[in-house]
């Protein structure tokens, strides 16, 4: 009995069935672009885990994190294709999707004409993963829409096009 009770003392800790470290994947970012003035979005390859986005306005500088969506943590998720599925911000608009292939965030809290840097970490609640590569988007002006064009007398031509919003003149 004695030698059983030192060899419990001299252990490292408590036995585990698995003593191996859960390893977490690194983010696979797919795309990060301006989606219009005052809006970035990204995009990553879908892993049921939770996101960690932090982003700066500097590739090297301080990057504050500005979403911990929790995979599991009583999201209502919303779809009308049963495929993909989304989630609505406090301002009632859609700021995360995710389907089979991919997670979507986007980024509301931009401003005009400035470039923004983000990286992302996977968590499984315990553990949390390396950073995903950096990547960048510059938020930007939308095309415009041509509605309708013709000519006019004179050589002279007549355009007409949806405003785009943001664009002022």
């Amino acid at each position: 009995i004695l030698s059983m009770f030192v060899i419990l003392l001299s252990a490292s800790g408590p036995a585990k069935a698995n003593d191996q470290k859960t390893v977490i994947p690194v983010p696979a970012p797919i795309s990060c672009k301006s989606a219009d003035y005052k809006t970035i979005t990204l995009k990553f390859k879908f892993q049921d885990l939770d996101y960690h986005i932090y982003r700066s306005t500097s590739k090297n500088g301080n990057y504050q994190l500005i979403e911990k969506f929790e995979a599991y943590n009583g999201h209502t998720w919303f779809t009308n294709d049963w495929e993909n599925h989304y989630i609505y911000d406090k301002k009632n608009r859609k700021y995360i999707y995710k389907n089979t292939e991919e997670f979507t965030f986007i980024d509301y809290s931009v401003d005009f004409n400035k470039t923004y840097y983000y990286k992302v970490q996977h968590s499984d609640g315990v553990e949390i993963g390396n950073f995903s590569t950096v990547i960048s988007a510059k938020t930007k002006l939308t095309k415009p829409h041509i509605v309708h064009g013709y000519g006019t007398s004179g050589n002279r031509a007549k355009i007409n096009w949806e405003k785009i919003s943001g664009a002022k003149g």
